[in-house]
């Protein structure tokens, strides 16, 4: 809330306030969403219909309460290559808004294990069938992702960010490569989606949404089929060239942030009488 009020700058206080309210109720909606998507899974006998209904009427809810207007470009792409990878540049919590729109059904997330703490949400994701890693241990990450290989060759699709974080001022990160190996093993294609300056609405922290509009640019399947691992750096940098090229950046990408090294002070031992000059 600290950051919240001090992100308003610009703001009018009816702004700010307004804009900390559409925030909260965005998250809270997942509540009446995941009710009806509990409804819809017992009256059905279907665990997958009441997670495609919560996804769905998540998306419409945190979409419309947040005042976003999503414009997009290319949305034949979501639907002509299912199963698949959808990636997307992660500049704000409103990504994931919006992607819970566009994608709507037979999709499952992946995030770090941190979100599975988040009140409510975290419980809901949970629900929902998101895979859940640990970006510190590569090990447990690459282990964590074979329930996620297993739903890819079931027919479901995989959403991901492949930068791990969410970018503090919308210039792209360096990509992980977790989303392209599990893209590779299961053989399905990888659809980029490319959220532009979807920060300036959502600033990350900060709590207080602005509503506007929000280009969205969903690029054409990727083919995996044939890429091999010896060369997996090529074809994660050649993703990212087509992520700067739609975003017309250049490849600058801040550096992540890392924890300070403590420092470590050694005491002199004294000395004694017998040591005195």
């Amino acid at each position: 809330m600290i950051r919240a009020w001090a992100d308003r700058k610009d703001l009018t206080l009816r702004q700010t306030v307004s804009g900390i309210a559409r925030y909260w109720l965005a998250y809270g909606s997942v509540l009446p969403a995941a009710a009806a998507g509990l409804a819809t899974g017992v009256l059905s006998g279907s665990r997958w219909a009441g997670i495609n209904a919560t996804g769905t009427i998540w998306g419409e809810l945190a979409v419309g309460l947040t005042g976003i207007d999503l414009d997009v470009q290319g949305q034949e792409h979501l639907w002509s290559s299912r199963p698949c990878v959808f990636i997307f540049n992660h500049q704000s919590a409103c990504d994931v808004f919006a992607c819970a729109r566009l994608l709507r059904r037979d999709t499952f997330g992946i995030a770090k294990k941190e979100v599975r703490d988040k009140p409510v949400v975290g419980l809901v994701m949970d629900l929902m069938g998101t895979v859940f890693i640990d970006r510190a241990n590569h090990a447990q990450a690459v282990h964590a992702l074979q329930p996620a290989v297993r739903a890819l060759r079931l027919g479901r699709s995989m959403m991901i960010a492949p930068e791990g974080t969410r970018s503090p001022d919308g210039r792209l990160l360096p990509f992980k490569k977790g989303a392209f190996h599990v893209a590779m093993a299961t053989g399905v294609p990888i659809v980029p989606i490319v959220f532009h300056d979807s920060w300036k609405r959502l600033h990350p922290h900060s709590g207080i949404v602005r509503p506007g509009r929000v280009k969205v640019t969903v690029l054409p399947p990727i083919p995996t089929k044939g890429w091999k691992a010896s060369r997996m750096d090529e074809h994660i940098a050649e993703v990212r060239r087509l992520y700067l090229r739609t975003l017309g950046q250049k490849d600058e990408a801040p550096a992540r942030p890392r924890r300070a090294a403590r420092r470590v002070t050694r005491r002199r031992p004294s000395r004694g009488p017998e040591e005195t000059p």
